[in-house]
């Protein structure tokens, strides 16, 4: 699932693919977003969410 949404932003232009990884395809959007938001928190919600998705199947 994760996989497919990467996917699907790359496709958009939102992420560019390198090897195994993803980046942004502009960099200014990296930036932005941390001046922005809270990522780390962000991100914790999302392992959050994925951690419990995953106990449920």
């Amino acid at each position: 699932m994760l996989d497919n949404c990467c996917r699907n932003l790359t496709l958009a232009g939102v992420f560019h693919r390198v090897g195994n990884n993803y980046e942004f395809a502009v960099p200014i959007f990296q930036q932005i977003l941390r001046e922005t938001r809270d990522v780390e928190l962000l991100l914790e919600k999302s392992i959050g969410e994925i951690d419990i998705n995953a106990m449920i199947v």
